[in-house]
């Protein structure tokens, strides 16, 4: 490997995972040149695996070139390994989160198959179908997930997904990101790397799954009503009065003096499942990132979509309640999987930018959690696939983990 690039070479570990014996390896380079970058990460997880990986989950920093970084794995793997990944905002190894990197996590002899659809729009719900309908013939126990949110709605991927598999299917994953331009993310597949796309990495066989999502923002005021919403993410209006004077009056100077206003303090929603709204349970709650305050229309526009009648409540937070909450997520998944094989990792670019210098704090307590040995791997993404009561929804600011065990 080139001495020039900073090599991270983290945890091989023999599994038995889905009724199959196999080894699994995570690898982070972080290399100025893409190509490098990525043939360093397939020499990387050969030597740790002591044979070509059967499989790649593969996150790749918005600072590289995908189809460079592809070039260069591809120089150093054989054609038939499966490969599936997306661009991202920060990577996650087994040790640590990082900035700048191509991480990758390989298997051996893992059941698996890889999906894709070319573009999530026109319509993103008969994109979702056409996806699960390529992975159904398979009989998946799981998809792990990467969409594009840039040119579409993971939302309604997502429902398109579950028209076909169920909504009680484990959809996992994230939303394709890069370092805040929202102008193009990637999604990769094979050695193919789209835009505006999504793929889907299916594993079968016998496994446990547990999932955990948890945010740390702390509800306060009234429980509120939406009460009128334009296109499907402006909201207008609150229990009848204008969403954002209801929200200027709750943060009062805040609103002037910070510029992040609509990331740190989100909005808490709950998502179209049955049940009624649980305003302190935060198993049900999903947050939802303010992108803009539309000071024209009076209203907060959502990085989601949002419907009438969805109740709502305003939001704030600490760091130490972010971090807090990540080690929350995965002792709740340690509860369902107390012995897990291998762990991903999906938090949100939000998280990364409230927290600052401490984003790797929220690793470090996550991982905390965890046995040292087990193989890890996840990206910052620009939202999060996740159950809600065994329902996957989309989430902002959010940290996820997905358990995996035989």
């Amino acid at each position: 490997m080139a001495e020039s690039g900073r090599v991270v070479v983290v945890r091989e570990m023999a599994v038995v995972f889905g009724g199959m014996t196999m080894r699994v390896a995570t690898v982070s380079i972080v290399h100025p040149s893409s190509t490098i970058a990525g043939k360093e990460v397939a020499e990387g997880l050969i030597l740790e695996l002591g044979a070509a990986p059967r499989c790649i989950l593969l996150f790749v920093s918005s600072r590289h070139d995908p189809r460079s970084v592809m070039d260069g794995l591809g120089r150093r793997l054989p054609d038939d390994t499966i490969v599936v990944g997306c661009s991202s905002f920060g990577e996650i190894n087994a040790e640590e989160a990082l900035t700048g990197s191509v991480t990758a996590m390989g298997f051996t002899d893992i059941d698996c198959a890889a999906y894709k659809v070319d573009h999530v729009l026109p319509d993103g719900r008969a994109a979702g179908r056409e996806l699960a309908k390529r992975a159904k013939a398979f009989e998946p126990n799981i998809l792990i997930t990467f969409a594009d949110g840039i040119m579409g709605s993971p939302a309604e991927l997502v429902r398109g997904m579950q028209d076909v598999l169920g909504t009680k299917f484990p959809i996992v994953g994230g939303v394709a990101a890069e370092h805040l331009a929202f102008e193009r993310t990637y999604e990769i597949h094979g050695r193919e790397v789209l835009s505006g796309g999504a793929v889907a990495l299916a594993l079968r066989g016998k496994m446990a799954i547990a999932t955990a999502a948890k945010s740390g923002f702390q509800p306060v005021g009234n429980v509120r009503t939406v009460t009128r919403v334009e296109g499907k993410n402006l909201i207008l209006e609150l229990d009848g009065v204008p969403a954002l004077r209801i929200y200027k009056e709750f943060l009062g100077q805040t609103v002037r003096d910070q510029q992040m206003v609509g990331i740190e303090f989100p909005l808490l929603c709950v998502p179209n499942l049955d049940g009624d709204y649980m305003d302190s349970d935060d198993r049900t709650n999903v947050v939802r990132v303010v992108r803009k305050l539309d000071e024209e229309r009076g209203g907060l526009l959502l990085s989601s979509e949002i419907a009438v009648g969805s109740k709502v409540r305003l939001t704030c937070s600490t760091k130490d309640d972010l971090l807090e909450a990540a080690g929350i997520a995965v002792n709740e998944a340690l509860e369902k999987v107390p012995k897990p094989d291998v762990a991903l990792i999906f938090g949100c670019a939000c998280r990364k930018l409230i927290l600052g210098s401490r984003y790797q704090e929220e690793i470090r307590r996550a991982f905390r959690c965890l046995d040292a040995a087990i193989p890890k791997v996840g990206f910052y993404t620009y939202g999060e696939l996740s159950p809600v009561r065994d329902t996957t929804v989309c989430h902002d600011a959010t940290f996820t983990v997905v358990l995996l065990g035989s």
